[in-house]
C-alpha cells in the first residue's frame, strides 16, 4: 500500500511537472508575428522544421527572436501535440527533445544553428523571407 501510493505521487508530480513544461512553452510562442503597421514584413521569417519521421512545422518568427524560440517551437510541437495529448516519449525524438539534445540544420549549406541564450535569428543568419531546418538527433 505505502508503494502504491508513492507510486501514485510520482506520477502526479510527473503530471504537473509536465503541465508546467507546457504552459511555459506556450508562454514563450505566444502571439506569432503577422505583417502589419506594428510588424514589417521584412521583419518576419517563414521558418519550416522537418522532422526526422518527416512531418513539417510551419511558423512565423521575427528576425529579433531568440533562437531559443526556435527550440521552444519544436519542443512544444513534439511533446505536446495539439490539445495537450502527448507524443510518444519513448520515441529517439521526444527522448532527444525531452533531453534537449537534438539539433537544428539549415539545408544548404548544412549548418548547426546555435543557441547561445542570447542570439536571435538575425545573429544565426536565419533571415530570409523563409528559412527551412532539419531536426537532428
Amino acid at each position: 500500500e505505502r508503494e502504491a501510493r508513492e507510486a501514485r505521487r510520482r506520477a502526479e508530480d510527473e503530471r504537473a511537472s509536465q503541465e508546467r513544461r507546457r504552459n511555459e512553452l506556450a508562454a514563450s510562442l505566444a502571439g506569432e508575428p503577422t505583417a502589419s503597421t506594428a510588424t514589417p514584413a521584412d521583419e518576419i521569417v517563414s521558418v519550416m522544421i522537418r522532422l526526422p519521421d518527416g512531418t513539417r512545422l510551419r511558423r512565423n518568427f521575427l528576425k529579433g527572436d531568440p533562437v531559443k524560440r526556435l527550440f521552444d517551437f519544436v519542443a512544444h510541437r513534439v511533446l505536446f501535440a495539439g490539445e495537450g495529448e502527448r507524443q510518444d516519449e519513448d520515441s529517439a525524438l521526444g527522448k532527444a527533445v525531452r533531453e534537449g539534445t537534438f539539433k537544428l540544420c539549415t539545408t544548404f549549406p548544412r549548418k548547426v544553428v546555435q543557441d547561445t541564450g542570447a542570439n536571435t535569428l538575425r545573429d544565426a543568419g536565419l533571415t530570409d523571407k523563409q528559412e527551412a531546418l532539419l531536426v537532428e538527433v
